[in-house]
């Protein structure tokens, strides 16, 4: 158990519409109704997962958590928003890289047509800590790379830390290869702390390059970071 008090959460960030990553929101109703959820205009449009020429399920919101979601106040932005003094919602993220391995199989309705899902809602927080960012990601779908990207512009700062899930697991090794390239080479990347969609491969190519400042994450895990 963490002990973490739950009712002294002022703002909740959503990364992405995945009911992974959203169907905690029932849950915090009666605890936290009202305050702001801060997330891309593309929340709660629908995603499907397709496979083999078949859509399999539903991958965004659940019918609980589309009724949750509007007992809070809803801030849905494009563009980065400062939620507290150096911690930034990055909004859209800039596909710079190519991140077509992160959005396979996703499908959404636009116009009442099936189209494949950009995933254009995939998102990330972004905290400077002194000539550093942190970069807190949900599942990368937007490219882990192009989220360090644009922390790294949004904050100002040379050096990234990155936390979360990379989705690197749906990535083919040259894919892994070059993701973790582009982070080292051109994002700044000095230390990782990730996990869930990384996957075995991503994490073998990150501990290859990082060594001692790579960490596998998991339920319950802390880190302390310094300024």
């Amino acid at each position: 158990m963490l002990n973490v008090d739950l009712s002294n959460i002022n703002v909740i960030v959503l990364s992405h519409r995945h009911h992974d990553h959203t169907g905690g929101l029932p849950s915090l109703v009666n605890l936290l109704k009202g305050i702001p959820i801060v997330a891309h205009t593309d929340i709660i449009k629908p995603c499907y997962v397709e496979s083999k020429g078949f859509l399999k399920f539903n991958a965004g919101l659940s019918p609980d958590t589309k009724k949750a979601i509007h007992e809070f106040e809803l801030v849905l932005s494009r563009k980065p928003l400062e939620l507290a003094p150096n911690v930034w919602f990055l909004g859209e993220i800039e596909r710079y890289y190519d991140n077509s391995y992160a959005v396979k199989q996703f499908k959404t309705i636009q116009n009442g047509e099936l189209i494949d899902d950009p995933m254009l809602d995939d998102t990330g927080l972004a905290v400077r800590l002194g000539d550093k960012a942190l970069v807190i990601a949900g599942c990368s779908h937007s490219g882990i790379s192009n989220i360090a990207r644009s922390a790294r512009k949004t904050t100002g700062v040379d050096d990234v830390i990155i936390l979360g899930g990379l989705h690197l697991a749906s990535a083919n090794p040259e894919d892994a290869e070059r993701v973790v390239k582009e982070l080292l080479l051109n994002e700044g990347l000095i230390e990782a702390h990730v996990g869930h969609c990384t996957g075995l491969l991503g994490e073998s190519k990150l501990v290859e390059k990082l060594k001692e400042n790579m960490h596998k994450i998991y339920s319950g895990y802390k880190v302390v970071f310094e300024l």
